[in-house]
């Protein structure tokens, strides 16, 4: 109540609890009943002290009333209880009897003690224990565990059934039973709190007061007092902003929130602190403030969006080439300093903090971004920074401001726990949350203050400031150089990504699970899960409707086929959430793993019929069905331990040739490949510019592609040839070379050695001319062709259908550091091919994107259902010319 009245300028604190607080049922309500405490019978107004006030009776008879509703037990009613703090558990009378004195031992959770919250009909099989503050239930990430272990079986082994708290070290101890005697003090956060205000009980408000009254209201409350902070803004409208902690004018942000209309100047949330953490808060942007070093998050495949594609502006493409180099691959936790050198940024150092995948990340984000935000502070601290600067990670990709401002709190005090002792580390001052958003800058003010009247803050001395600097960034951005903004020019104006992961049955089930992730664009930019069981064996029979040398496919069955395959692998919401995320300018980024690979995604139909109806009904674009024919599909994978570097080299970017090497048929038994080949020499004959070297048949050996590639002069790499798939070995995957004279009479070029060249081509095109069975049969690890037995083996074939073998293949050579790849599901028609291939090659001469390359090959047969046949692995901005890219910017494509 000390702290209570300061808010009321009228009255003191035993006007307000005889006058006011006294009339609240509830609080005669929590009395404990006479069998619970029986050394005074606080429901006989007789055995209350002769003081001058009593609880009214009738309030005492209608609590004891309102327990006749209550129920004591019910088979589905599960108790948690806190313990282990000092809570009041006792009373007596004090000399005169003229008020109560209060006894704490430490037989509760500093609010409700032990003996008052457990039912005596409750079984012990039913009841929990932690070692935890009242309100610490609540935000504890064990006991929200232990719900949802308890809602379903009834059972968790996250909390303990007995109440006994640990003395560290495997020892225990029981409840300390001594008493001693509370006064009125001992219920006030802080005893010489008065003194701040001058001992001003029931005087005005002044504007520096209302920081610390908050303060202190937080410590007994994260609920924010509306109405009186609406009636304290109304009479503060005049308070001079430059007072330490003043009302200023509110920002234009919508709705009410406990901070509106008060700036943090320096203002001061202290307890016992043994750490010191000062906060600056920014409304503006991240580039605008001057600290030592910029902290970015950022997702992996997940091209820079949003702040991250500013910094690459800002940067000249510093962002993008990381990326695309994979010098950073963004695993959750993992941490990369740039230098920003003669960059037009105020930090000296950039930060890039690896969140991993973000369907997991969606899964898990307390988790991860406690873990960045430690490894983010130490390593600065360790280099010698003591401040930095930062976004509040999540918040844009359905994670909640309070949440995401708990987790990076907490990893802050990680590292100054784990750090506070090391000598050689700096003394680390500040860190600048900034957000640019106005509505969410006032809920990220509100969460950091409401997290100072926390336990998380109880042993830290929080610092809180809100900074104003001047806005810059965007005259740095205006005065970008034309390659730079050529390089962003070729990033597709919005991208939309779909992360589908697959895992094997369970041993109480058995289907598969597939797991998937939509992560929107701009305002849309937001994660959104499903997860749905399914038949692997009607997955399968959907995938062999796909064309193989038996039988073909016409549109009509392709898009009934993907249509199922939609059905079967998503839930009925997120085909209903596709149908209304996705737009007509969407490029379509699909991560997977390599289960989920095998899935043709260029013939789902990620947007129904109607959606397309609809939106061009209402005046909109109408959207294709396939987003492979709108703004291209490009994949990624999921995969696991680390890629190499990508070895293009830039210098071939450059030069006006288009190096081609093209393999022919290395193992003599593809009649197939032979015509491929020639029908590809004789598009790249018709081409400008373009320098075509082959190895055909025998020649193919390993040791000669080798030689070749280790040469770096090339750009592409055609290959047109058998591929092996080792199932359990992927690191033995793929082309076949010839090895003629020799047993085996193949060899395989694997994707580790060409990860041992210094330099690769950028890109590899395999184009299946063959049928899958043909081109893509069972392959033995010598390399030798299959017996009959395995042909007919089922589980053989299943091992190794064509979908598996491309998937592999690809992964391995992405995994050695070629950046793009384009491959197809089923064997394409000659004609198709031909068409395909002359317009994706001249596209790249155009200096188009290998994204828009692919893109205009697919336009160029829509009518064939070979447009959903192509798969792009890569970068959709890669561009395979940069010199085709600036003369047709200035004169025009070359044809």
């Amino acid at each position: 109540m000390v702290t209570v009245d300061k808010l009321d300028p009228f009255h003191d604190a035993d006007f307000l609890t005889q006058n006011v607080f006294s009339s609240f049922p509830s609080i005669y309500e929590l009395l404990p009943r006479p069998e619970v405490y029986s050394r005074i019978d606080l429901f006989d107004q007789s055995q209350w002290p002769t003081g001058n006030w009593h609880p009214p009776a009738k309030r005492l008879a209608d609590a004891q009333k309102a327990w006749e509703g209550l129920v004591d037990d019910d088979p589905r009613l599960h108790l948690i209880a806190g313990f282990g703090m000092k809570t009041v558990t006792d009373l007596s009378y004090a000399v005169g009897r003229t008020k109560f004195e209060y006894h704490p031992t430490t037989d509760g959770d500093g609010t409700v003690p032990l003996q008052m919250c457990l039912l005596p009909a409750l079984t012990s099989d039913r009841t929990w224990y932690t070692e935890s503050t009242h309100t610490g239930l609540l935000r504890s990430e064990k006991v929200a565990d232990a719900v949802g272990d308890i809602l379903q079986s009834g059972k968790t082994r996250e909390l303990e059934q007995t109440a006994v708290r640990s003395a560290g070290s495997g020892t225990s101890e029981s409840f300390s039973r001594s008493f001693r005697p509370l006064t009125w003090e001992d219920f006030v956060d802080d005893p010489h709190r008065p003194d701040l205000f001058g001992n001003r009980s029931g005087a005005g408000i002044a504007p520096g007061d209302l920081p610390l009254i908050l303060e202190a209201a937080l410590s007994f409350s994260s609920l924010p007092a509306d109405e009186t902070l609406k009636q304290l803004r109304a009479e503060r409208t005049n308070a001079n902003p430059s007072t330490g902690g003043a009302l200023s004018a509110p920002r234009a942000v919508s709705g009410d929130r406990l901070t509106t209309g008060i700036t943090f100047n320096q203002t001061v949330i202290t307890r016992d602190h043994q750490s010191h953490l000062e906060l600056e808060l920014f409304n503006g942007n991240l580039f605008d403030v001057p600290f030592r070093a910029l902290v970015v998050g950022i997702f992996r495949n997940v091209d820079p969006i949003g702040p991250a594609r500013q910094l690459d502006i800002l940067t000249g493409g510093a962002v993008t080439e990381l990326i695309k180099r994979r010098m950073f691959d963004a695993e959750a936790g993992k941490i990369f300093v740039m230098p920003s050198g003669r960059s037009a940024l105020k930090a000296d150092y950039v930060v890039f903090a690896g969140m991993g995948d973000y369907d997991t990340f969606a899964q898990n984000s307390a988790s991860v971004i406690r873990t960045i935000s430690c490894n983010v502070l130490r390593t600065l601290m360790n280099c010698g920074v003591d401040e930095f600067a930062t976004l509040v990670y999540g918040s844009n990709s359905g994670h909640t401001i309070r949440g995401s401002v708990e987790s990076l709190v907490q990893g802050y005090l990680d590292a100054l726990t784990a750090i506070g002792a090391n000598e050689n580390s700096v003394q680390f001052r500040r860190v600048a949350l900034v957000e640019y958003d106005q509505r969410k800058y006032a809920e990220l003010k509100d969460e950091v203050y409401r997290l100072g009247g926390s336990e998380l803050c109880n042993d830290i001395r929080l610092r809180l400031h809100e900074a104003r600097y001047p806005a810059a960034a965007g005259q740095f951005a205006d005065a970008m150089k034309p390659d730079a903004e050529r390089r962003l020019q070729r990033q597709p104006d919005s991208v939309v990504y779909l992360a589908v992961r697959m895992e094997p049955p369970r041993e109480d089930s058995p289907d598969w699970v597939c797991h998937a992730s939509f992560l929107g664009s701009k305002s849309k930019a937001a994660v959104f899960p499903s997860v749905n069981a399914f038949s692997r064996s009607e997955l399968n029979k959907l995938l062999e409707k796909l064309p193989n040398d038996r039988h073909g496919m016409s549109s009509a069955v392709m898009r009934k086929t993907g249509n199922s395959l939609r059905d079967l692998l998503f839930s009925r919401d997120f085909n209903t959430l596709l149908d209304g995320s996705l737009t007509a300018g969407d490029h379509l980024a699909v991560v997977t793993d390599a289960e989920s690979s095998r899935i043709p995604w260029e013939i789902v139909p990620l947007v129904s019929v109607n959606a397309s109806e609809t939106s061009a009904s209402n005046g909109g674009s109408e959207i294709s069905q396939y987003p492979c024919l709108t703004e291209g599909v490009s994949r990624r994978f999921l995969t696991e331990g680390t890629n190499s570097l990508a070895k293009y080299m830039e210098e071939r970017q450059r030069a006006e040739i288009l190096e081609v090497l093209l393999i022919v048929n290395p193992t003599n038994d593809l009649p197939g490949a032979e015509a491929e080949g020639q029908q590809i020499q004789q598009v790249l004959a018709g081409l400008e510019l373009v320098r075509t070297t082959t190895l055909r048949g025998d020649l193919a050996t390993k040791s000669a592609v080798l030689r070749q590639l280790a040469s770096g002069r090339f750009d592409v790499v055609h290959y047109a040839g058998h591929a092996f798939f080792d199932p359990e070995n992927r690191n033995q995957c793929g082309l076949l070379c010839a090895n003629p004279g020799r047993t085996p009479r193949y060899e395989v070029l694997t994707g580790p050695e060409l990860g041992q060249l210094p330099h690769l081509p950028s890109l590899v095109f395999f184009n299946a001319c063959e049928s899958g069975r043909t081109r893509m049969r069972p392959m033995l690890r010598t390399g030798e062709p299959p017996t009959d037995a395995q042909k007919s083996d089922p589980d053989l074939q299943d091992r190794n259908d064509r979908s598996a073998v491309q998937v592999s293949v690809c992964e391995a050579l992405l995994r050695a550091g070629i950046t793009q790849f384009i491959g197809t599901y089923w064997p394409v028609g000659d004609s198709p091919a031909m068409t395909f291939a002359e317009v994706f090659y001249r596209k790249l001469m155009e200096g188009l994107t290998v994204r828009q390359a692919v893109l205009q090959g697919r336009q160029a047969i829509k009518d064939n259902i070979d447009a959903n046949n192509y798969i792009h692995y890569g970068d959709p901005a890669f561009v395979v010319k940069e010199g085709a890219e600036r003369r047709s910017s200035t004169n025009g494509a070359f044809r």
